[in-house]
């Protein structure tokens, strides 16, 4: 059975909860007036999630696709 290492945990947790907190309870708004959302998106580039499998070289977070 495939498990997620502690790392890949740690992220499905922290998406699941800005997931939960910031976009659930804005979806139906966003998808009616058809909005952006570029505040939710800049607290996710902010907190590392745009730049996830890009290097940290090039300034991203240098983890996996899975991440």
């Amino acid at each position: 059975m495939f498990k997620l290492s502690e790392t890949h945990e740690e992220i499905r947790k922290l998406a699941r909860k800005f997931a939960d907190d910031e976009l659930v309870p804005h979806a139906a708004r966003f998808d009616r007036e058809h909005l952006f959302p570029r505040g939710p998106v800049r607290k996710l580039a902010e907190m590392g999630f745009l730049g996830i499998a890009v290097s940290e070289e090039h300034g991203g977070s240098g983890l996996d696709n899975l991440a």
